[in-house]
């Protein structure tokens, strides 16, 4: 039990901890007037100007489609929460189900909030604001909630791999600055772990895949 209310109280404090690091960086970029970027994002997009294109950018095209649209909103959700359910853990399930829709949602209001102009550069058609990112939240989101169902080593650095190559993508297409991913990946693992800590008890009482 002990151990339960340490885990529970572990994801709580990370997840609590990194909600409140977006709405603070989501508040710096509105400070600074949220249009133009803020030193670390001018620096990084002369990094990524640097970067070769050809099968690079096909990539961050494909992960573009991946990170949104029906794909991301609905068919990717709905195919994990069929596995998660034909693996007897209906907990994990709605866990995931709950997660994605809150993260969509605080997304969208804090492009309303912090009304960032995205960069001028951009070369895909979106139009919404820029801060946070609802790819890379989205990507962060997936990477969470599949490292809760499998604690496992390469589980998480999948998940960081995964949601580091969705960043790149969105600065890569100058979709968004720098800080709009970093903003995203800590609204998708934030909303994971808060929620994951509000069904701790229910999740422990799901079966645990053996280690391999």
């Amino acid at each position: 039990m002990a151990e339960r209310a340490d885990r529970r109280a572990r994801w709580l404090g990370i997840g609590t901890g990194a909600l409140l690091a977006a709405a603070l960086l989501g508040l710096i970029v509105r400070l600074s007037g949220g249009e133009g970027p803020l030193p670390l994002d001018a620096w990084w997009r002369d990094v990524v100007a640097t970067a070769p294109e050809g099968a690079l950018l096909a990539m961050s095209h494909g992960l573009d489609t991946i990170g949104g649209g029906r794909l991301a909103h609905l068919w990717i959700p709905l195919g994990l929460l069929i596995v998660l359910l034909a693996l007897r853990r209906p907990w994990s399930a709605l866990l995931y189900a709950v997660s994605s829709l809150a993260t969509t949602a605080l997304v969208q209001a804090s492009k309303a909030a912090f009304a960032r102009l995205r960069p001028d550069d951009i070369v895909i058609d979106i139009s919404s604001a820029a801060y946070p990112s609802g790819h890379t939240a989205f990507a962060a989101t997936v990477a969470t909630a599949l490292w809760l169902v499998l604690p496992r080593w390469w589980v998480a650095a999948l998940g960081v791999a995964w949601t580091a190559a969705m960043a790149f993508s969105r600065t890569h297409l100058s979709a968004h600055w720098l800080t709009d991913t970093v903003g995203g990946a800590l609204v998708g693992m934030g909303v994971v772990l808060v929620m994951a800590a509000m069904l701790s008890h229910r999740l422990a009482e799901e079966p645990c895949p053996p280690r391999r």
